[in-house]
């Protein structure tokens, strides 16, 4: 009885020299990577392919991880092979491997995107690097911490932005709203559940990334991101270095008033729209915002599901992320200028 095979549908060649090296796939609901392999790797076989997460097919194509790590690392990761006269057309008819893949059949370390041939998949066109010089000293785990804060601040603007102006896939939108609204944010961990989870609310070529470190004293470190939220978390950063006594000032109204009435302890799902408090909440999260800079506070409130507790504790939650990457400017070891 014949196996069972697996139909694919061919996306675009990533890496052409003779023929093609490496295709990109559909499998079904998720993405694929055909790799050519020399004949009798897999006996009647020229491609081995894997299958990818969303997530790590991301990742690859941000050259967070090379093709070994793909086809030999995830536990999620399904293999399959076909020769080339089961490719017809963008119809590619595979079989499963069985069992792990032949060392000879699997990509050298060190092939990443990048690399490829084609520009599929690697929209750059409205990306672009901002350059920081930093200066001082430092301790790994501080530089770890600057980039995660300042990442979680471009994030969220990026997720606002999107939402406020469209063009971006119900998908996208839908994962913002439910970031927005899941966590019933009563301590630290819902905060960073939250923050954590809004990359993935964003298009991979809209994300921020490291682009490289040149660390001496001084040196210069560059990210990558899409030029209007860059320049958007760059203006934020400005102002709240510029601002900070009376941005400070309209943080701890907030913050005391959710004290006084118990609410900075409550859940933001068990808030009710009617309570009493909430002209008031909301005035105080506005002016907040205002301060900041947050142009778009009105959306951030409707993603919130006009829910004005958990608007106002997202709104403290950015205030403490922005406070410490602005921090770092402050003690001049991180600057937008060179001079």
């Amino acid at each position: 009885m014949a196996k069972r095979r697996t139909r694919a549908k061919y996306l675009d060649t990533l890496t052409f020299i003779d023929e093609p090296q490496l295709i990109a796939l559909e499998i079904g609901r998720t993405k694929g990577l055909g790799l050519a392999i020399d004949p009798g790797t897999i006996e009647g076989s020229d491609f081995l392919v894997v299958s990818l997460t969303e997530e790590n097919w991301n990742r690859y194509f941000r050259d967070h991880v090379d093709l070994e790590y793909l086809f030999s690392y995830p536990t999620n990761r399904r293999l399959f092979h076909f020769a080339s006269s089961d490719w017809e057309g963008d119809t590619v008819m595979m079989n499963k491997l069985e069992g792990n893949p032949p060392a000879d059949a699997l990509p050298g370390k060190g092939i990443f995107a990048r690399s490829h041939t084609s520009d599929a998949f690697r929209d750059s066109s409205s990306q672009s690097t901002q350059t920081m010089y930093i200066d001082g000293d430092w301790e790994l785990d501080e530089f770890g911490a600057f980039y995660k804060k300042y990442a979680e601040v471009y994030a969220f603007l990026a997720t606002v932005r999107n939402h406020a102006d469209g063009g971006i896939s119900q998908a996208y939108k839908g994962r913002a709203i439910s970031a927005f609204q899941e966590y019933p944010l009563r301590g630290g961990s819902s905060y960073l559940h939250l923050f954590s989870s809004l990359p993935n609310c964003i298009p991979n070529e809209q994300r921020l990334g490291l682009e490289g470190i040149d660390y001496h004293s001084p040196g210069a470190v560059e990210m990558r991101g899409q030029d209007d939220k860059l320049d958007q978390t760059s203006v934020l950063v400005k102002r709240h270095l510029n601002n900070r006594p009376s941005t400070k000032l309209a943080h701890d109204i907030l913050k005391a008033y959710l004290q006084k009435t118990k609410l900075l302890t409550q859940s933001a799902r068990d808030f009710s729209s009617e309570n009493a408090h909430s002209n008031t909440i909301l005035k105080y999260t506005a002016e907040l915002n205002e301060e900041m800079g947050i142009i778009a506070h009105r959306t951030v409130l409707s993603m919130c599901g006009d829910n004005v507790l958990a608007f106002a504790k997202i709104s403290l939650g950015l205030y403490r992320r922005l406070d410490v990457a602005a921090a770092f400017f402050a003690e001049g070891r991180m600057d937008y200028r060179s001079d």
